[in-house]
């Protein structure tokens, strides 16, 4: 679960741009201004996904950060947040990391230009943790990705520590 303020003390600047994952592999880029007026009736959306998909990931994309996702089957991939294209409205997403039949996102993250942000842990049924760092290739979206574990599964993300942005 994650959460963002809109408060205007503490909220992101005018323009900003938040990158949402799903578990069959889309990611969505959106602008966060429409969040900031009070809600219709009905909500406001920022996707579409597909029926029986679902989001693992919601965070505010920064200049230059990175996007990582990995797979239960222990699959994994980082690629420029920029190669998402922002939704105009709520849409389909396009595809971060393509998964073999049957595998699904366990986790994402985005990795900015400080090393302190840049770790995705990882779990897997045996309860070893497993971390993408920067230190992996950065590669076009869309793609297949690297093998972070060949035997086992990964069964869920250790979720990172609680941070104030700072957006002044």
């Amino acid at each position: 679960m994650a959460a963002l303020s809109l408060d205007p003390r503490i909220t992101p600047p005018k323009g900003a741009v938040a990158l949402a994952a799903t578990r069959r592999g889309f990611v969505y880029r959106f602008d966060l201004d429409a969040f900031r007026e009070p809600t219709t009736r009905t909500g406001r959306r920022f996707g579409r996904p597909p029926e029986g998909d679902e989001i693992v990931f919601v965070g505010v994309v920064t200049k230059k950060d990175v996007v990582a996702m990995a797979s239960e089957q222990g699959r994994a991939i980082l690629f420029s947040a920029d190669e998402v294209p922002v939704l105009a409205g709520p849409g389909k997403g396009v595809i971060g990391l393509k998964l073999s039949p049957g595998d699904r996102v366990v986790g994402a993250a985005l990795f900015g230009p400080d090393e302190a942000r840049a770790t995705l842990t990882l779990v897997n049924s045996k309860g070893t943790e497993h971390t993408v760092t920067r230190r992996y290739e950065v590669v076009g979206r869309g793609g297949r990705g690297f093998h972070l574990i060949k035997r086992d599964r990964l069964v869920r993300v250790v979720p990172p520590a609680i941070a104030l942005a700072d957006f002044g």
